[in-house]
Order: C-alpha cells, then sequence, then structure tokens
C-alpha cells in the first residue's frame, strides 16, 4: 500500500527526531503532522484527523502509553494504526504496547527503510470502507490472505491482519481445503477477539457450525494422513 497522500501523525517530545522524521516521511509522499505533546496532538488529530500515528512511549507527564491507551477509549479514533517508535525494547514494554492495540513496535535508534516497510503494512487496512450493515441490509464480501495454522475435527484456527468479533457467523472458502473435497465450511469465530501475535496479525480460533459427516470423514482422513511421520 502507497504512502504517498496519507496523512500520518507523530508525537514525540524531541524536537530533534520530529525533524528528522519530518524528512523521511515527507519524503516518502505523506502529509505529516507533528506534536510535542498529547495534548498537541489530540487538536491535530480533531482538526485533521490522521490516516495513521507514530507515537513515541517515554514523554514528561502523560507519557505514550495513556495516549495511546486514551485514544482507543474514543469511538471516533479507535481504528486509526498506531505505530510505536521507542527506545525502549524492554519485552515489558512491548508487551504494554501490543496490549493497547498499537498495530506495530519501532525500536529506536530509527532505521527509515524498516519504519516505512511497517507503516505501508499498517497503513494498508484503512482504505476499507465501513457501512452499518443492519441499517442498510447490505451484504458484503471480504478477500484477505491469511495462514491456516492449526486444523482439527471441531475447527481451526487462522492467522490473518484483523481482529473478528465473536459470535460473528462466517462462510469462508480457503484454498487448502478443497484437498478435503470440500470448498468451504459454516464457521462461528470462538474467542471475544482475535489474540495479537506481531506486526499486525491476529490468530483467530473458528468452530465449524452444522458440517455435514461426509466433511467430518475428509477432515478426520486429512488429519491422519498428515500427522503420519
Amino acid at each position: 500500500m502507497p504512502l504517498k497522500s496519507k496523512t500520518i501523525l507523530i508525537l514525540d517530545d524531541d524536537s530533534d527526531i520530529l525533524i528528522l522524521l519530518d524528512k523521511i516521511l515527507k519524503g516518502a509522499g505523506m502529509n505529516v503532522l507533528m506534536a510535542e505533546s498529547p495534548q498537541e496532538a489530540r487538536v491535530l488529530i480533531e482538526k485533521h484527523p490522521p490516516h495513521i500515528i507514530l507515537t513515541d512511549l517515554s514523554m514528561e507527564g502523560e507519557d505514550g502509553f495513556m495516549f495511546i491507551e486514551s485514544l482507543k477509549k474514543q469511538k471516533s479514533y479507535e481504528d486509526i494504526p498506531i505505530l510505536a517508535l521507542s527506545a525502549l525494547n524492554d519485552f515489558e514494554s512491548v508487551k504494554k504496547a501490543i496490549g493497547l492495540g498499537i498495530n506495530d513496535y519501532v525500536i529506536k535508534p530509527l532505521n527509515s527503510a524498516m519504519l516505512l516497510r511497517k507503516l505501508r503494512k499498517a497503513i494498508s487496512s484503512i482504505d476499507v470502507i465501513s457501512l452499518d450493515l443492519q441499517k442498510r441490509n447490505l451484504s458484503a464480501g471480504l478477500e484477505f490472505s491469511a495462514k491456516v495454522t492449526a486444523l482439527g475435527e471441531t475447527g481451526y484456527q487462522l492467522l490473518a491482519p484483523l481482529k473478528i468479533k465473536s459470535k460473528t457467523n462466517f462462510k469462508i472458502t480457503i484454498k487448502d481445503f478443497e484437498t478435503l473435497g470440500v470448498d468451504s465450511f459454516h464457521q462461528e469465530i470462538d474467542q471475544k477477539l482475535g489474540s495479537y501475535t506481531s506486526a499486525g496479525n491476529f490468530l483467530n480460533t473458528f468452530s465449524f457450525i452444522a458440517i455435514t459427516d461426509n466433511a467430518a470423514k475428509d477432515i478426520r482422513v486429512f488429519l491422519k494422513r498428515n500427522l503420519q511421520p
């Protein structure tokens, strides 16, 4: 997904970092908004909602963790992709930031190529039109690249770039399932939300619904054949 013409908000209390990021991101064709405090960032977000946010975590007063948490609590801003850019590289800091819902984590000192690569990946999900299907009585199809990480007789795990709400019904066609002689299954997500793994991917667990006896048999044969040493 190209970064050109996308608007990014950078939050960092280090003016030298802001200047460097401004040069890098404008060089990639982005529109850059800069803030040195969370308060200043909120004013900019309200006036010019960005496509993506890049924030430092270590700041005086309200730090980046608190800023991220406050944005995720606001319905208008909760879906804006957020990347953390920080010198904090310990496990607990990374885990805490991921738990707050960031899309990715970039370690300082800055690697511009890595940053741009992660920005492209995070921003790839924003060009999707959201519709209230209940009010408009519309249906929609979703196509995405994902990986089946586990398969059993009652369901499977799917590593995908989205988290799926509990009790959402799906009819997903997965190419690898064609080897079972079944094109698609009706399925339901098990947990409340897919668990975050890394780089914007979520591990979602599905249960098969109303699967036929023949399909169940095909799965058992497939598992037996592929689990043999």
